[in-house]
């Protein structure tokens, strides 16, 4: 299991570190190296991270264990790899976790050595390896590197929101604390306690369907019962070590630094939630404290083979049965949405088609997650314009098979309903206008979900805009900015309409709002289209900027730069002037008669300006 472990560090790494071609030596590759956040093969970096964490432990067991001096030098390396590995990958609660563990084993073992006179040779040892542990730390640190340690903030949007999002978990128990909303219901319990201070951070922000608390999302999930019931696992599990450590003084160490891996994997869920692969760790050193306890204490008789084989045959049928009824369709769903997301993001739109139609005519009872999924896939893509009208035609209609049993099977689910109304909306605007009222009628169920959830209301306004009522889009975007100020998002969708309206005047105060608020363009489209604002106001100083991001996105459109050049015309920087408007010539020779003579133009202004 550890070396699997060592493993999937040294792939994920490389796995990382490839496509970015950066070289592990020091200047050459440490900028990305310590501020990229390595998810490695899994896909996550908290995943990473607490996939990780029991292993440092494990490890650190073998080499107490091992009395060959070569696997004792590999698992000791084994401990440092893995502990490098949780640091790349940033996630701040798996490293507090790895330190209020070792902190645990730390206080033992300082303990233990200024306890025994016979080893006080050892106490300047351990005093010079924790001052290097924490100058290290610190260098790292106050160098910027592990930018997220180093520019850690509660005011910070990750660690805000996760208040946010407990905040809401800690009502919803409280709604139903006796026997809770449901195994993966959470999402439920977030739409009725929906705080709209999240839009502040991100539109990613508003939907969760866990409360990066593993604690508490028991207690939402099971109630009171369930949630001390899952306390006790641990409570219990550090107990026996405790038991077993009085009882066994020649293996100590080994149950102290399992305590610490229960330690650490409790503190890592605290601000995470738990993954299948940390179970099946986890769940393995849960049942290995339990067999190590039964080994000391247990005078019971043992099971005989035959019983043994009976509990295995039943089991074994139950995961056969519930393989043939469940498992396979849910596999094959989700093979299909996988291989359909991928043909989206390589503009491979035959096999896009296919594997939708494929995922469509999977009939499972826990396929509609899928939809849910792809249903935002499509909808980032189109954002993109990756995706053509010609294939929107042929993918929507399916998806929104999907959408409606999913709907049906769930009617007070915020999301089923939410996204059927935008696929709904994708419908009235690429095939059928009469799908906007189907589109209205959904998202106003979700709205009444969860009245405080503002995408809700953005999609009204859009499924408006595309049914050419601008007025009634503006009021609900206007009771949107009315009830909460202090939120950027609806600012902008304002001015898009007064835009659209031909009221510009409105339209650049939204517009300006919405950025100092601190919505700023996410694409190259929003980009172009608030520069477009700016122009008719000539606002070059915010121009400029906007420009220079346009460039890096494309650099090959020579109407760029060419625009850039007038803006810095404008504002004085006659050299910065000449250069993009000699760039602008070298990638488009059309403008040449009109590049040089704008060069010309530059060259009276500066002479003017200095006499």
């Amino acid at each position: 299991m550890v070396a699997s472990a060592f493993f999937v560090t040294i792939a994920s790494v490389i796995y990382d570190l490839i496509p970015e071609s950066i070289s592990l030596l020091p200047k050459k590759g440490e900028q990305f190296f310590f501020t990229h956040r390595f998810a490695g093969i899994l896909g996550n970096p908290i995943f990473l991270a607490g996939y990780l964490l029991p292993h440092i432990f494990l490890s650190a067991i073998l080499f107490l264990k091992e009395k060959t001096t070569k696997y004792k030098i590999f698992w000791l390396a084994s401990c440092f790899v893995f502990i490098f590995g949780v640091f790349l990958t940033q996630t701040r609660g798996a490293t507090i976790s790895l330190a209020v563990a070792t902190l645990f084993l730390g206080v033992f073992f300082v303990y233990e050595i200024f306890k025994n006179k016979k080893k006080i040779f050892f106490r300047p040892f351990v005093s010079v390896g924790l001052l290097a542990g924490f100058g290290c730390m610190g260098y790292l640190f106050f160098n910027n590197f592990l930018t997220r340690f180093s520019n850690f903030s509660l005011q910070s949007g990750t660690i805000a929101t996760r208040f946010i999002t407990w905040k809401i978990a800690i009502l919803a128990f409280f709604d139903k604390w006796l026997l809770g909303w449901g195994p993966e219901n959470f999402s439920y319990a977030f739409s009725k306690f929906y705080n709209p201070q999240l839009l502040k951070f991100s539109f990613y922000e508003t939907w969760m369907d866990k409360p990066h608390n593993q604690f508490l999302e028991v207690f939402v999930n099971t109630g009171i019962f369930g949630g001390i019931l899952y306390i006790l696992i641990f409570a219990y599990s550090l107990f026996l070590l405790y038991k077993l450590a009085k009882k066994n003084i020649e293996n100590r160490w080994i149950y102290i630094i399992l305590g610490s891996a229960v330690i650490a994997y409790a503190g890592h869920i605290f601000f995470a939630f738990e993954t299948t692969e940390l179970r099946l760790v986890m769940f393995s050193i849960f049942g290995f404290i339990i067999f190590l306890y039964s080994e000391v204490f247990s005078e019971q008789n043992k099971f005989s083979v035959s019983t043994l084989k009976k509990i295995a045959g039943l089991i074994f049928s139950i995961i056969v049965i519930s393989l043939m009824l469940i498992g396979f369709k849910t596999v094959v769903a989700s093979y299909y949405t996988s291989r359909a997301v991928d043909a989206i993001k390589l503009n491979n739109y035959n096999n896009t088609k296919r594997h939708v139609k494929a995922l469509g005519e999977v009939d499972g009872p826990y396929q509609f997650a899928n939809w849910e999924y792809l249903a935002d896939i499509i909808i980032r893509a189109d954002a993109a314009g990756r995706i053509p009208a010609v294939i929107m035609k042929d993918i929507v209609p399916v998806a929104i098979g999907g959408l409606e049993k999913a709907v049906e099977k769930h009617p007070e689910s915020f999301s089923y309903n939410y996204r059927l109304g935008q696929m709904y909306n994708f419908m009235g605007i690429y095939a059928d206008a009469s799908y906007l009222d189907g589109a209205l009628e959904q998202t106003k169920k979700a709205e009444k979900i969860s009245p405080d959830r503002q995408v809700a209301g953005i999609l009204l306004g859009q499924i408006y805009f595309a049914k050419r009522d601008l007025d009634m889009a503006i009021e609900i975007l206007q009771k949107m900015v009315d009830k909460n100020p202090n939120v950027a998002e609806p600012y902008w969708f304002l001015f898009i309409l007064y835009d659209a309206k031909g009221e510009y005047d409105k339209s650049y105060v939204y517009m300006t709002t919405a950025v100092e608020k601190g919505r700023m363009p996410k694409n190259i489209n929003d980009e172009i289209l608030y520069v477009t604002i700016l122009g008719r106001y000539n606002d070059y100083v915010r121009m400029a900027p906007v420009y220079e991001r346009i460039i890096e996105e494309d650099k090959e459109t020579p109407k760029w730069w060419a625009n850039a050049a007038v803006v810095y015309f404008e504002l004085g920087d006659y050299e910065k002037a000449r250069q993009y408007t000699r760039q602008a010539i070298f990638l488009d020779p059309k403008f040449g008669d009109e590049g040089e003579g704008f060069l010309r133009t530059i060259d009276s202004r500066e002479t003017n300006a200095k006499q």
